[in-house]
């Protein structure tokens, strides 16, 4: 029989975009209970798991699994004595940020037309897409500061995006058959 030793660590009660049941079963933590009156004690699956700096913010920390994989984001302000854990979920595939607003169509037509598969909200305005190949990036438009171009991984421009940086928002314009063509030549 062999033994296995875990560690445990010191985390915010307080979960954000998950409920404290996801949090549990998807990081495979056993809560073992209240720290303090802002924080539970876990023990993790295996040694190792550890808190470190991320170059966002003071107050944002990252929880580090055993394998020294980054599994959630931790928020922490020391003055107010709370904060929050939120699942980092890992993604594959390349993925790209556009604004939430589709104009002439939907979200499900950035998946069904372009491949796009919703990963998850990006701020307030914007979501993270998964995209079907690499390559996928916004190009200039030549027209307008506020007009993109999200060109695909074959370098076929495949969408207009609106955005207008002091609004922070935007909007995907879906083109047509025709207008891809056009754009090509």
């Amino acid at each position: 029989m062999t033994n296995i030793t875990t560690s445990s660590i010191v985390l915010p009660k307080r979960v954000d975009g998950a409920t404290l049941d996801q949090l549990l079963r998807t990081l495979g933590l056993k809560l073992l209970g209240e720290h303090d009156i802002f924080f539970n004690r876990y023990e993790t699956p295996t040694e190792g798991w550890t808190i470190v700096d991320s170059d966002e913010s003071p107050y944002q920390k990252r929880l580090v699994n055993g394998a020294g994989e980054q599994v959630a984001k931790v928020f922490y302000k020391e003055s107010f004595h709370s904060g929050s854990v939120a699942l980092m979920i890992p993604v594959a595939k390349p993925t790209i940020c556009l604004p939430k607003r589709v104009d002439h169509g939907t979200v499900a037509d950035l998946e069904s037309t372009l491949g796009l598969r919703f990963v998850r909200e990006h701020e307030l305005f914007f979501n993270i897409y998964e995209t079907p190949t690499e390559g996928w990036h916004l190009v200039a438009s030549g027209v307008s500061p506020y007009q993109l171009r999200l060109v695909n991984g074959e370098g076929v421009q495949v969408a207009r995006v609106f955005y207008k940086e002091s609004f922070h928002s935007g909007s995907v314009d879906m083109i047509t058959a025709d207008e891809a063509l056009e754009a090509a030549a």
